[in-house]
């Protein structure tokens, strides 16, 4: 228990963990209990805490007086407890992360949500009770996910690591757009007639011109 009250990243991250799937009872004990396939994050805990009972926080807003990493570590822990990560359908490369938990989580799925937002600068819709009365939050913007994998991996928080390797690193398509812009703009620069680019960019010689008057990032 002491342990828990530790100002560590990783005791930040199992609090985050114990608020999504921790459970207290009457006899004031604290039970973790996961799918079988996760027996060892279980262990884990067990290792940390010396035994596996901490004070039930679930309900108090004190996670909003935490420092900005604490507070990470938490939402990750939560995310793993309670959140999924998962490719999109169809085959595609791009993840994303759902959280679905009991509609009294609403005000905390949303105050993580603003948590992201201010980690990224990249907005997200808002957490919403759905169609069968459960609070939702949906994440599917690959700079948000990512940036929360790094924080994880940077941070060497004790995750599920199964989850946050579903989150790849490759090209987006405003990163591409973005590049090629700067290419066809370098090659302007230097007074490189457009029908010259199409052949060296291999690209339609029509559509470069808006690639050359895109406004690039700072």
């Amino acid at each position: 228990m002491q342990r828990l009250l530790e100002e560590s990243n990783e005791a930040y991250y199992w609090i985050g963990f114990l608020l999504a799937d921790g459970s207290f009872g009457k006899t004031e004990r604290l039970s973790l209990k996961l799918a079988s396939k996760d027996d060892d994050h279980v262990r884990k805990f067990a290792k940390f805490v010396g035994r596996p009972v901490k004070e039930d926080s679930r309900g108090l807003d004190v996670y909003k007086k935490f420092e900005e990493d604490r507070l990470i570590c938490l939402i990750v822990g939560f995310i793993d407890g309670d959140g999924c990560i998962m490719k999109q359908s169809n085959g595609r490369k791009d993840a994303f992360l759902r959280v679905k938990v009991h509609s009294f989580w609403l005000s905390f799925l949303n105050y993580m949500r603003e948590t992201v937002i201010n980690l990224t600068g990249v907005e997200s819709p808002k957490a919403k009770i759905n169609n069968f009365g459960y609070a939702e939050l949906n994440i599917c913007n690959q700079i948000p996910l990512r940036k929360l994998r790094d924080f994880v991996f940077e941070k060497k928080l004790p995750a599920l690591i199964r989850k946050w390797v579903e989150i790849e690193d490759y090209e987006l398509r405003g990163d591409k757009a973005n590049r090629i812009a700067a290419e066809i703009q370098k090659l302007r620069k230097g007074k490189m007639k457009y029908k010259d680019i199409a052949i060296v960019m291999n690209m339609p010689k029509g559509s470069l011109a808006h690639y050359a008057k895109k406004e690039l990032p700072v």
